[in-house]
């Protein structure tokens, strides 16, 4: 399998792209952060390593997929999308907050129309859009759902009226496909 690794390093904040150019993975990019930065912190930086991957001619061409991993994977120091989503499901009047379930459909799915309905990944999109890239959400993956109390972030959903019991998604896996945004 052909990959290749771009690393991004400033202070504290390390994330990392898989460049994938094989036939299966041909078109996708895998990003990892470990980073305490917010998204609108991790945001220029995002916006480098794509401006770098796009210098490869083959990546131009082949790429389709961004695979974010998860929300709020193990040891992460950074939750803005987690916890965007946890307060869009607060908010929301199709969100079951005592039973931690949609009101109609599935948990993958509401919180696939709540990322891109509610706009909440604005800087990721905007970085991509710099660069001359339109990213939307086509793919979200093993919803997690939890009583707010026990997130390491209740702080923050406390404090956007979220209450400790209520039960409110707040990780994913999710993809994104990427365009080109034609010239105008």
């Amino acid at each position: 399998m052909r990959e290749t690794t771009l690393i991004l390093k400033e202070g504290d904040c390390r994330i990392t792209w898989t460049i994938y150019e094989s036939e299966l993975n041909a078109g996708a990019i895998r990003h990892r952060s470990d980073c305490a930065l917010d998204l609108a912190g991790q945001a220029p930086l995002v916006r480098s390593l794509l401006s770098r991957a796009m210098q490869e001619p083959v990546v131009a061409r082949q790429f389709r997929t961004l695979s974010w991993g998860r929300l709020v994977s193990d040891g992460a120091r950074e939750f803005t999308l987690g916890v965007r989503v946890a307060t869009a499901a607060k908010r929301a009047s199709d969100w079951n907050v005592r039973t931690g379930r949609p009101v109609r459909g599935g948990r993958e799915a509401w919180v696939a129309r709540a990322l891109e309905e509610g706009k909440l990944y604005e800087e990721l999109r905007a970085a991509f859009a710099a660069e001359g890239w339109r990213l939307r959400v086509t793919s979200v993956e093993k919803a997690l759902v939890s009583p707010a109390g026990k997130l390491p972030f209740f702080a923050q959903l406390q404090a956007a009226g979220v209450k400790a019991t209520d039960r409110v998604p707040f990780d994913v896996q999710l993809w994104f496909h990427a365009e080109r945004i034609p010239p105008q």
